[in-house]
């Protein structure tokens, strides 16, 4: 069985990633490696010799990696790669990041990590032909020409058969991401660590990337609302937020620096985190909050909870999949609702503590080894169809 991977969105932490579909192709890569059958031959398509050098530590037992260089962007990525792909006379080609190339035409499983971008417009630049592109040409084309499609969640099967109907129809499989188990070996917060992002208290944290989705403003209204009922916490609890700053953010700064006028300093963006500075500030936290208003799967929950560290979240979308009873649900557009939540974790340690424990537990069911095995079950149901057969869902 032939195989090949579009690896060009392969994660490149020596080059600053960590996160996103790249974080999704490293992991399932790295786990199907560990499980491919000896008779699988893999092809993988990078971008540069970063991408190769990434896939090289994989170790497969039969692969070779190709590097597909963009000297066109938008020709290259969808006819010269597309031609590319085909030379390989592969049984299914793999697309971790859900686009097939407009010029290719052969088995295919693409994996659709979200919808958010068809259910709310207005949370995305307004100006962006490649993201435009993307949505009305790209993703619709490839939903109807793909053999097989993975789906990370139920509730993203949900929303592409409600937003694509017959072009999904069929198609769909639902392979959940794994729990990252790295955080598990860290212990204490570094003084390094403290030191640079001023941290000086207990605190609880919101690490994801700073977009309207994400919901973050509100978060710190709520923050400053729980510190206004209990002012005795303003020098002994702050507010970490963490990750990349996206876009349409200015209300989330706008509220940060309206808090810290009343409580100096209570709320600290700190940017973008290394893997091991994430991982510190998640396990020492004494709640991650995130009020996200929709996800395709929710990592930063499965992330936390892996961890033991309280969740506070949404019922909303694919949280309650991964959450189940192990964190707190909040209203998205209530900022009481999320400094209640906050209120409770703070003071019952009590109930700090079953939501750790049961948060743990919860994790144990999401694991990229179980994940690698149903992708690897998808693929191969997918080179054993023909092109156009369907299946009821």
């Amino acid at each position: 069985m032939r195989i090949v991977v579009d690896a060009r969105t392969i994660l490149n932490p020596r080059g600053g990633e960590a996160a996103g579909v790249g974080h999704y192709t490293s992991a399932i890569l790295r786990h199907i490696a560990k499980i491919a059958p000896h008779n699988a031959e893999f092809i993988f398509f990078v971008r540069d010799i970063a991408g190769a050098d990434n896939i090289e530590q994989l170790e497969f037992r039969n692969m070779r990696v190709r590097v597909c260089a963009s000297r066109v962007p938008l020709f290259s990525s969808h006819f010269v790669f597309a031609r590319q792909l085909m030379r390989e006379r592969a049984d299914v080609v793999f697309f971790p990041s859900g686009q097939i190339p407009l010029g290719f035409s052969g088995h295919s499983v693409i994996t659709i990590h979200d919808l958010a971008i068809y259910k709310n417009p207005k949370w995305f630049p307004d100006s962006a032909f490649g993201r435009w592109f993307s949505a009305k040409i790209v993703v619709p084309l490839s939903i109807s020409r793909a053999t097989r499609i993975i789906c990370v969640s139920e509730s993203t099967k949900v929303d592409l058969l409600s937003i694509f109907g017959s072009r999904a129809k069929g198609k769909a499989r639902v392979v959940y991401e794994g729990a990252d188990l790295t955080g598990q070996s860290i212990q204490q917060l570094t003084d390094e660590t403290r030191k640079k992002f001023r941290i000086i208290n207990n605190y609880i944290c919101t690490i994801c990337t700073i977009e309207p989705r994400k919901n973050i403003a509100i978060a710190v209204r709520a923050f400053g609302s729980f510190l206004r009922a209990n002012p005795q916490y303003a020098q002994s609890l702050q507010y970490i937020i963490a990750g990349k700053n996206g876009w349409k953010s200015e209300d989330v700064f706008l509220a940060i620096d309206e808090v810290n006028k009343e409580f100096s300093d209570s709320v600290r963006y700190v940017g973008y985190l290394s893997e091991h500075e994430k991982w510190q500030i998640l396990v020492n936290a004494k709640a991650f909050l995130f009020p996200t208003k929709y996800e395709g799967f929710g990592l930063p929950v499965l992330e936390a909870m892996s961890v033991g560290t309280p969740v506070i979240s949404t019922n909303i979308s694919s949280i309650p999949e991964i959450g189940a009873d192990a964190i707190l649900y909040s209203d998205p557009d209530s900022e009481a609702s999320i400094a209640d939540q906050i209120q409770r974790i703070v003071y019952d340690s009590a109930l700090a503590s079953e939501l750790s424990k049961k948060a743990k537990e919860q994790a144990k069911f999401f694991s990229w080894q179980k994940a690698a095995k149903q992708t690897l079950d998808v693929l191969n149901e997918a080179k054993s169809l023909d092109k156009y057969a369907q299946t009821l869902v």
